[in-house]
C-alpha cells in the first residue's frame, strides 16, 4: 500500500513539473492594463448605488493589483 501511495506521489509530482505553462504575450499585458484603466475612468460610483456598479468596480481594481504585481508567481496565470 504504501509503495503505490510513492509511485502515485511521483508520478504526480513529474508531471507537475514538466507540465507546460504558459505565459500570456506582453502586447496582451499591455491593452489589459489599457481596457482596465480605462473602465475605471469610466465608472460612476457617486452617481449609481447598484451593487453590479461597486461589483465592476471591485473586479477591476482587484485586475489592476495584479498587473502591477506580475512578477508574483501564479497570479497572471490565474486571471487567464
Amino acid at each position: 500500500m504504501v509503495k503505490v501511495a510513492k509511485k502515485a506521489t511521483v508520478t504526480l509530482q513529474t508531471r507537475r513539473f514538466n507540465s507546460e505553462k504558459s505565459l500570456p504575450n506582453p502586447d496582451d499585458l499591455v491593452r489589459l492594463q489599457a481596457h482596465v484603466k480605462e473602465g475605471l475612468k469610466e465608472l460612476k460610483l457617486a452617481e449609481t448605488g447598484c451593487p453590479e456598479t461597486y461589483r465592476r468596480a471591485v473586479e477591476l481594481c482587484q485586475t489592476r493589483l495584479l498587473l502591477y504585481n506580475k512578477r508574483r508567481s501564479g497570479e497572471i496565470e490565474a486571471i487567464t
